[in-house]
């Protein structure tokens, strides 16, 4: 039992850390050909943060559109 644990543990921290190097490039990309200030940018996290705590976690690109559109 401690093997399967062990090895779906690794393969979770092989695909957490594969994910986090794609949404770092993203977000490089978006940062260097936007423009968004330092108050934008912490008022955005705080209305993410709302966001996602309502959605449980659950938010796609179609959510993200329909916010910015004011579609909620």
């Amino acid at each position: 039992m401690k093997s399967i644990v062990s090895e779906s543990t690794r393969r979770i921290c092989n695909i957490l850390f594969k994910v986090a190097v794609e949404l770092a490039m993203l977000l490089n990309v978006i940062a260097a050909t936007h423009r968004i200030d330092r108050d934008t940018l912490e008022r955005l996290r705080g209305e993410c943060v709302k966001e996602v705590k309502k959605t449980n976690g659950s938010f796609t690109l179609d959510d993200a559109v329909n916010w910015q559109e004011g579609k909620e």
